[in-house]
């Protein structure tokens, strides 16, 4: 298993599957991080993921309305703010399966932490 998102970032099969994961350094979050990449390499999707801090990238988190870290943006298919541990599994799942596919909204869930 890789050990942090900079590695697994080069392991990329889909372009169209990507998590962006909008970080800060008051809100690091490295459990969130961990659970998310034994989710993806468990099944063995082809998932990128993609690491920003918003203090470096702060174009990125206006881009994307970032207003609270950690923020997951599934692409094409779901902003999730806060901790979102236990629902990684099954969110990883579905965004990878071939019925999300045919779904192209964005839908805003889970609860909003303050940085």
């Amino acid at each position: 298993m890789s050990n942090n998102l900079a590695e697994y970032e080069n392991h990329n099969q889909d372009p169209n599957l990507e998590i962006l994961f909008f970080t800060s350094p008051t809100s690091h979050q490295p459990k969130l991080e961990r659970r998310l990449l034994k989710a993806i390499e468990q099944r063995e999707l082809p998932i990128k993921v993609t690491k920003i801090d918003v203090l470096r990238a702060p174009e990125a988190a206006e881009e994307h309305n970032i207003v609270a870290c950690p923020t997951l943006i599934f692409r094409n298919f779901m902003k999730i703010y806060g901790n979102c541990e236990e629902e990684l599994d099954e969110l990883v799942k579905l965004y990878s399966s071939s019925e999300f596919k045919h779904q192209s909204s964005m839908t805003s869930i889970g609860g909003v932490s303050h940085v």
